[in-house]
């Protein structure tokens, strides 16, 4: 290990940063108070020395960077820079030792060293924030055109647009075959009144869905039927049906009807066969004709009925539908009095009055009168007054006094007589008749019977 000489100034001169080289003043000249002495002439180089022994590994400097003031504990040979002393210091462990201060600043730079190798790339620091989006660029050409995707959903229909002129009108197609007659459609509205009433204006207005019997109450329950079905129509007389032109075929097996009737020579004449607006509608409480007016369901009685072949007339048990026609009339059943009197009115004005009381307008009616208005209000259960009907004999020019015949040459009988309007309503005898209208038709009841008045517009 080198030593000064003895009696040497021995000094130690900086050479690189944490290198020191201690120096003998005896080994280079002289020493002065200023230092070393003006170096003498090399030697000649003495014969080299044997191989001292390897030396102790000497401890690594660990530099701990810039800190403003020394750290805790530190270890040998912590090394730092202070920043607020602007020294840097090492650890010798024990003390801080100054290793270099700060010196003042250099004179200009020297020109730039050569560029030393470049250094191993360090670790990937973290990603810097993201910076201003660059303007668009250019717009590249068009790629090819890609295959054609899968349909997608159907969207909602939007709204219906205007309508589009009329196309022209093609050219008519064939025939096609008749399709079946669809069901009867219901009654139309009452047109205008004509001219023409009655069976002169008759029409058909159809065929009840449902079935009867010939035993039904009476005629009013059967034209009441009829308007249930067919609203203002009544159960048609055969004569009426057949002049309405129907062109709508009857049931198989027929439909009820009431008979007609008509004046021949002397006397009301029945006949099921003639469609003639002379026939009105025939109501006597006849076995063979109308089921004893609709009040009959027997197997040994007969009715009337249209079918396919023209009249029939089946017995009163058999179910069949009825015809209905809405042929207007002059005559109008308004209805009864409340008020009841005997067959002594004290004339047929106070019958009039009774009915214009209870229904302004309207008068007493005659049976014919009633017949033809179609009522279908059931009347008491005793009955009600009317007039009895006359008609002018075609032969002999006298007169046919029968209001069971409901054809429109008939009108009121007002002759004084004992069994037909007890003495024009001036009798309330029971050894005389008067004329009432009941459930199962006309009857004759005497004179002292109270009932209440039949009435009419």
């Amino acid at each position: 290990m080198w030593a000064p000489k003895s009696g040497c100034p021995m000094f130690v001169r900086w050479v690189s940063f944490g290198v020191f080289a201690a120096l003998s003043a005896c080994d280079r000249g002289q020493v002065t108070e200023k230092g070393l002495a003006e170096q003498g002439p090399v030697g000649p180089a003495g014969a080299d020395g044997l191989p001292g022994a390897p030396g102790q590994d000497g401890a690594s400097v660990h530099w701990l960077g810039s800190l403003d003031a020394p750290p805790p504990d530190p270890d040998l040979n912590d090394a730092y820079y202070n920043t607020t002393l602007g020294e840097s210091f090492i650890w010798d462990g024990s003390d801080w030792l100054t290793v270099a201060k700060d010196g003042a600043a250099g004179g200009e730079a020297g020109p730039a060293g050569p560029q030393g190798p470049m250094g191993e790339v360090g670790p990937m620091g973290p990603a810097g924030p993201t910076g201003p989006a660059g303007p668009t660029g250019a717009t590249g050409p068009t790629g090819a055109t890609g295959a054609t995707g899968p349909t997608g959903p159907t969207g909602p229909t939007g709204p219906t647009g205007p309508t589009g002129p009329t196309g022209a009108t093609g050219a008519t197609g064939p025939a096609g075959s008749t399709g079946p007659a669809g069901p009867q459609g219901p009654t139309g509205s009452p047109g205008p009144a004509g001219d023409e009433w009655g069976e002169e204006a008759a029409t058909f207005a159809g065929f009840t869905t449902a079935t009867y019997t010939g035993q039904q109450g009476g005629r009013e329950a059967m034209h009441a039927a009829c308007d249930a079905q067919y609203a203002g129509s009544h159960l048609c007389h055969i004569s009426e049906y057949t002049l309405s032109n129907s062109t709508t075929a009857p049931p198989t097996a027929g439909a009820w009807t009431d008979t007609s009737c008509g004046l021949m020579k002397a006397s009301a004449y029945v006949n099921s066969g003639v469609g003639n607006t002379a026939f009105g509608r025939y109501a006597h409480g006849s076995n063979y004709d109308n089921c004893q007016n609709w009040t009959s369901g027997s197997s040994s009685l007969d009715g009337t009925a249209i079918a396919t072949d023209g009249a029939t007339t089946p017995t009163c048990n058999t179910s069949l539908k009825l015809a209905c026609c809405s042929s207007p009339y002059k005559e109008f059943f308004v209805g009864y009095t409340t008020a009841t009197t005997t067959g002594n009115m004290a004339g047929r004005h106070q019958g009039h009055g009774m009915c214009g009381a209870a229904f302004p307008g309207s008068h007493m009616c005659h049976a014919v009168e009633y017949l033809r208005s179609a009522p279908i209000s059931a009347p008491p259960s005793g009955g009600a007054w009317l007039d009895t009907s006359a008609a002018v004999m075609t032969e002999n020019a006298g007169t046919v006094v029968d209001g069971t015949c409901g054809n429109s040459d008939f009108g009121r009988y007002a002759n004084k007589s004992n069994y037909d309007n007890c003495q024009n309503w001036t009798s309330g005898s029971s050894s005389m008749d008067g004329t009432a209208i009941a459930y199962n038709g006309l009857t004759t009841p005497t004179c002292s019977t109270v009932l209440p008045v039949a009435c009419c517009e």
